[in-house]
């Protein structure tokens, strides 16, 4: 299935090296949202984390 995107959609993907309590995590995906809604707030803004190991 093909996905269309509204134009100013944007998907980023943040990469952990481990995830204990998921506040690095947090505090990174806040402050980069907060930014590219302040730069950009007409933008469509989505916001994924990937960890490689749970502490």
């Amino acid at each position: 299935m093909l996905e269309v995107l509204h134009p100013s959609c944007l998907r980023l993907i943040i990469i952990d090296d481990i995830y204990t309590t998921g506040s690095t995590a947090n505090a990174c995906a806040a402050a980069l949202a907060e930014e590219i809604r302040r730069q950009r707030p007409d933008s469509i803004v989505e916001l994924f984390i990937l960890t490689l190991a749970r502490s």
